[in-house]
């Protein structure tokens, strides 16, 4: 697993088929377990040091023509550009890749940006596949209550609007 990430399982000292908890949940709860296994859905990485780095939700990978994107990471490489002061990633409907990368940004204060000059920072420390086809500028991103960006609401917020990738206006929130 170093250096590639997978994802996580953990297995428990406890027999669980023993446990009252968790065999009255359902299939629900059943189909998260493989063996003794519990499939948590993360991804993650471990590095030589021993070290485990989460990349992500495994629900929340991009499939773009068949390669995976993890939204963190070009959320991560749109946060190293001086202008951005949040930013949300997600899938939108592609006709020939199935789904494409798009971005939704709020800027600091006093900071301007273009969406190409945007996309070629991102170019910079991304493969091609990754840099987001879109780039909206939000006056603010849906949160979830712990504050972080809600990507569940950010899609619905994006992908309602018709013509979405060759739209040049920004929806309003």
């Amino acid at each position: 697993m170093v250096g590639r990430y997978r994802s996580v399982l953990w297995k428990s000292a406890e027999d669980r088929a023993a446990d009252p908890g968790c065999t009255g949940r359902g299939a629900a709860t059943n189909c998260l377990f493989d063996g003794d296994w519990l499939r948590t859905g993360d991804l993650a990485s471990r590095d030589n040091a021993g070290y485990y780095w989460f990349k992500g939700r495994l629900k929340q990978i991009i499939i773009r023509g068949g390669s995976n994107i993890s939204p963190q990471e070009v959320e991560e490489a749109l946060y190293q550009h001086p202008a951005v002061q949040e930013a949300g990633v997600i899938g939108a409907p592609h006709p020939k890749y199935g789904e494409v990368p798009i971005a939704g940004i709020t800027l600091r204060a006093g900071q301007t940006v273009t969406e190409e000059k945007l996309r070629a920072h991102a170019g910079e420390l991304l493969a091609d596949y990754k840099i987001p086809e879109r780039i909206f500028f939000l006056a603010e991103l849906p949160k979830g209550l712990t504050g972080k960006v809600d990507r569940r609401s950010l899609r619905d917020l994006l992908i309602a609007q018709p013509d979405l990738l060759e739209q040049r206006v920004v929806p309003r929130v």
